[in-house]
C-alpha cells in the first residue's frame, strides 16, 4: 500500500507516522483536498502502518453511515457516544460511570482518530468530540487537554457539503451557542489547534485530464465558457413535451447499468423519480405500513393519528421514516438507518428486493430480503423509532427503515465514486437550504465525463 501512495499521500503518510513514532508532540493535523484525492486509500494505509508498527488501533469515524461505511469507520455518533435528536442538535450530556468505563476498556488501544468529512461536522459536533475526549480520558484540567491529549487527524474538503443548517468546525462557536449545547461549560476555538496539509493529485478523474480540469475550476467557483460547453454536451436530450418527460427520464434510466444513481437536489424530486421508476416495474405494489403508538390521552390520538398522515410528505418531521412505504419485488431501495456499519448496512446502502416475508395469517409483513450491489443477502426488520408531534406528544413508530432510491439527494453522495450517474443540477440546486458545494458534489462523484447523464 505505501509503494502506491503518489507523492502527495506519502508526504501527508510520513509527517502522521514521524509524529506517533517520535511522540514528541501531539498530532492535531488537518488535511484537506478535492474530491478524489484519495484520501480514503491514505487513512486505511496509515491504519494498517499502526497496526503492524505500533501495535496499535486506530479509531475511524465519520459524520454519515455511508461516509462511514466507505472508510470501514464507524459514525461519529456512536464512536464518540453522542446525544441524538431527529429534529435538532441535542445538548451535550456527560456519560454515566459504567458507560465510560466501557468506553476506556474500548479506546484504550487506539494510538490515533481520524475524522472524515469533516467539511459536514459543525462546530458544536466538534466541541462535543473535544469534551467527550477529555471526559473519557481524564483531561478536563489537564494543560492543553483538549481532545483527551489524543493524536487527531481531520480529512475533508471544506468546499464540499456545509453542515445541515449548522456552522462549519472553523467558526468560533457563539455565547448563545455555548450557553444552549454546553451549558456551564465554556467553549474554545478548536480550529486552530490542527495545523494544514493539503492533496493535490486527483486520483479518481486521473483517466480523464479533461473532466478533472473542469472539476477543479468549479470546486472554486471559476467556470469558463469551455467548461460550461463541454458540460452541455453531457445533457439528456428530451424530445417530448414537458409532461413527457419524465417518462423519457425513466426509459433513459433504465438503458443504463443497474447501478447508476441519479443525484437530486431535493427530497420531493427524488419522491417524484422513485414513484415513476416504480410504476415501470411489471407486478404488485406492496404496501409497507408504519405501526404507530402514541403516548397521550385517548380523546388526542384520533387528532394526532390525522397530523400524522397529513405529515406523509414531511418525512423530516417524522425521524426520516415513511409512514407508508410503497415497493415493489425488483424495486431498488436504500437503507434509512445504520444496521451494522462493519457489514456496510449503513443510511445510504442500496439494494434490491427480492422477497417479501409476511405473518402465519398474512396480514403483517414481517421483513424485507434485498441483495446489496456486493451481493450480500440482507434480511430488513422494523425499526423503533419516537419523534414528536408537538409539544410533549410523542409517537413510537414501527417500520422498515427504506425508501425507494432510484433518485438520492446529493447530501447522501459524499464518498461515493461512481462509473455512471444521472444528475439535476439546474437552477433548484441554489435556492434550497444548505445549497452550497451541491454541484462540485454532484459532479466528482463521478469517474469520467462520459459516465456523466445531465437532466
Amino acid at each position: 500500500m505505501m509503494s502506491r501512495l503518489n507523492e502527495d499521500q506519502k508526504r501527508v503518510f510520513d509527517r502522521v507516522c514521524e509524529v506517533l513514532q517520535n511522540k514528541n508532540q501531539i498530532l492535531r493535523l488537518y488535511v484537506s483536498g478535492e474530491g478524489g484525492t484519495g484520501k480514503s486509500f491514505l487513512i486505511e494505509t496509515i491504519k494498517h502502518w499502526i497496526g503492524i508498527n505500533l501495535k496499535k488501533v486506530t479509531a475511524i469515524s465519520a459524520p454519515t453511515g455511508i461516509a462511514a461505511c466507505n472508510i470501514n469507520g464507524l459514525t461519529i455518533h456512536r464512536m464518540f457516544q453522542l446525544p441524538v435528536t431527529h429534529e435538532s442538535m441535542a445538548k451535550y450530556t456527560h456519560l454515566s460511570d459504567m458507560v465510560l468505563k466501557t468506553l476506556r476498556e474500548k479506546l484504550k488501544n487506539v494510538e490515533l482518530f481520524i475524522i472524515d468529512e469533516v467539511s459536514m461536522i459543525s462546530n458544536v459536533t466538534m466541541m462535543f468530540i473535544n469534551l467527550r475526549l477529555c471526559e473519557i480520558f481524564d483531561t478536563t484540567d489537564t494543560d492543553d487537554g483538549f481532545f483527551g491529549r489524543k493524536d487527531i487527524l481531520l480529512f475533508g474538503d471544506l468546499l464540499q457539503l456545509p453542515p445541515v443548517k449548522k456552522q462549519f468546525s472553523f467558526v468560533i462557536m457563539s455565547r448563545s451557542e455555548i450557553q444552549k449545547y454546553l451549558g456551564t461549560m465554556g467553549g474554545s476555538d478548536l480550529w486552530r489547534l490542527f495545523e494544514y496539509d493539503e492533496l493535490l493529485i486527483n486520483m479518481r478523474q486521473r483517466c480523464d485530464n479533461t473532466y478533472r480540469e473542469i472539476l477543479s475550476r468549479i470546486r472554486i467557483g471559476l467556470v469558463t465558457d469551455s467548461d460550461i460547453n463541454v458540460l452541455q454536451s453531457r445533457k439528456i436530450n428530451f424530445k417530448g413535451t414537458c409532461d413527457e418527460r419524465l417518462n423519457e427520464l425513466c426509459t433513459y434510466m433504465n438503458q443504463l447499468p443497474v447501478d447508476t444513481l441519479c443525484l437530486l437536489p431535493t427530497c420531493y424530486l427524488c419522491t417524484t423519480l422513485n414513484t415513476a421508476m416504480l410504476d415501470k416495474i411489471n407486478g404488485d405494489e406492496i404496501l409497507l405500513i408504519a405501526e404507530d403508538d402514541v403516548d397521550c390521552a385517548a380523546a388526542m390520538k384520533k387528532k394526532v393519528h390525522k397530523i400524522l398522515k397529513d405529515k406523509d410528505e414531511k418525512v423530516s418531521e417524522t425521524a426520516g421514516i415513511e409512514r407508508v412505504i410503497a415497493i415493489k419485488i425488483g424495486a431498488k431501495v436504500m437503507i434509512r438507518r445504520n444496521i451494522d456499519v462493519t457489514l456496510g448496512l449503513v443510511n445510504g446502502t442500496i439494494g434490491i428486493v427480492i422477497a417479501i416475508h409476511r405473518s402465519v395469517d398474512g396480514n403483517r409483513i414481517d421483513s424485507v430480503t434485498i441483495v446489496t450491489s456486493d451481493n450480500k443477502q440482507v434480511i430488513i426488520t422494523r425499526v423503533d423509532i419516537k419523534f414528536e408531534v408537538f409539544h410533549k406528544i410523542v409517537v413510537h413508530r414501527k417500520q422498515f427503515p427504506l425508501s425507494l432510491s432510484y433518485g438520492i439527494t446529493v447530501h447522501k453522495s459524499p464518498g461515493i465514486t461512481c462509473k455512471n450517474a444521472m444528475m439535476d443540477l439546474g437552477t433548484s440546486v441554489f435556492v434550497y437550504v444548505c445549497t452550497d458545494g451541491q454541484v462540485y458534489v454532484g459532479l466528482s462523484r463521478v469517474s469520467t465525463l462520459e459516465g456523466l447523464h445531465l437532466i
